[in-house]
């Protein structure tokens, strides 16, 4: 059983998932506009044009968070954060340039299933807020996350042929127990002790879909980080970072409001 991380491109190269095996978000629908106004696309930029790598959440006019493993390459290759979308060509999206990326202190870059997989970026120039694109709603601070019913979203690609989604992409998912679900993948992988600080859920994000948020009730509760037999539609095991115990350190390293449950 091989975990394998979500985010796509590696100085340029595509990190596959197992052959014939779908990508992005499985079994999903086209989100409709204006569904998810905070979800943004992270995108790699070279000399000619540049490509989705990582999903990203809005928090603020100049802040948006990912999760660590994104900024691997932050400092050699030039990054945007497309907003205001669900279509990646939208002609009314907001481009802007990331300037500041930070990654948690605690997170380990060379461990793929390492806690405190968590970051904010900045971009050059505020976001406007507008019908399309509004700040996210962040939980409570250390507040729990309830198993259940849940939705996640992302750019990550519905298909083998493609490497993101064209079309944002959603799907209804079920929380399971954190407990469960880590005591089952600790059967043949070594992991951190999380400090209650993951969430489990059962098939959806795939390649492509880092970052993917987790939302109930309108608050995203966590960001997609790795899994087990990814992009399987019906044994696969998503992990997530848990949003709620990192509130303190968030609002430490900006220097803008977050809107709150």
């Amino acid at each position: 059983m091989i975990l394998i991380p979500l985010f796509i491109f590696a100085l340029g190269a595509l990190v596959s998932a197992a052959p014939n095996k779908p990508l992005g978000i499985i079994n999903g629908r086209n989100a409709t506009r204006g569904e998810f106004k905070y979800i943004a696309s992270y995108q790699l930029c070279t000399r000619d044009s540049c490509t989705h790598d990582c999903n990203a959440i809005v928090i603020s006019k100049s802040w948006a968070l990912i999760v660590a493993d994104c900024l691997s390459l932050f400092d050699s290759f030039k990054y945007q954060v497309h907003a205001g979308l669900f279509n990646l060509h939208d002609p009314k999206r907001q481009i802007r340039t990331a300037v500041k990326g930070i990654k948690h202190e605690k997170y380990d870059p060379s461990n793929t299933e390492s806690d405190y997989n968590i970051a904010v970026i900045k971009v050059d120039t505020p976001f406007v807020f507008n019908d399309m694109l509004q700040p996210a709603t962040l939980p409570q601070p250390n507040s729990n996350v309830s198993e259940g019913d849940a939705v996640i979203a992302g750019f990550g690609a519905a298909d083998y042929n493609s490497l993101y989604s064209i079309r944002l992409q959603t799907i209804n998912v079920e929380v399971v127990n954190t407990k469960v679900c880590l005591d089952y993948i600790g059967r043949n992988h070594d992991l951190p002790k999380y400090h209650n600080s993951v969430v489990c859920t059962g098939p959806g994000p795939c390649i492509g879909d880092s970052a993917a948020p987790v939302i109930q009730n309108g608050t995203v509760q966590a960001l997609s980080v790795f899994g087990l037999n990814l992009c399987d539609p019906t044994n696969a095991i998503n992990v997530y970072t848990k949003v709620s115990p990192y509130i303190s350190w968030i609002q430490d390293n900006i220097d803008e409001e977050l809107t709150l449950a």
